[in-house]
């Protein structure tokens, strides 16, 4: 099932994504909960992403969040040639495992604040 355009989901069960979805509303992922993006698929959030769990972009998977960026206290793990991208405010990218080849893009029309990821991440 692909939620309607705009329509808000909570992640309360780990699930895979194996299909593009539409534009989705606000993306919620519950604590120890696992949201995976698989690859070469596409999630596009226009709400609020409020990542309390994991955020897994799998591959050339893609995470795009178009509203707030919040992941204090989550996780964020980019393998392959994955893509997280920003387009509004970032409060934190969590505890966040990139791979060497991933890609995280602050792509707003306006002024972004980078998250430093130095003290808090890992680099494949």
């Amino acid at each position: 099932m692909v939620p309607p355009t705009s329509g808000d989901i909570t992640i309360s069960h780990d699930i895979t994504v194996d299909a593009s979805t539409n534009t989705l509303g606000a993306v919620t992922v519950d604590a120890s909960k696992t949201l995976t993006v698989a690859t070469g698929q596409t999630i596009t959030a226009s709400g609020t992403s409020d990542i309390n769990g994991t955020l897994t972009i799998a591959g050339t998977g893609k995470y795009d969040a178009n509203g707030s960026f919040d992941a204090t206290g989550g996780n964020v793990s980019i393998s392959g040639a994955g893509r997280l991208e920003l387009a509004s405010t970032v409060t934190d990218l969590g505890n966040a495992t990139l791979a060497s080849a991933s890609t995280v893009s602050y792509n707003g029309s306006g002024a972004q604040t980078i998250d430093d990821l130095s003290s808090k991440s890992s680099y494949g």
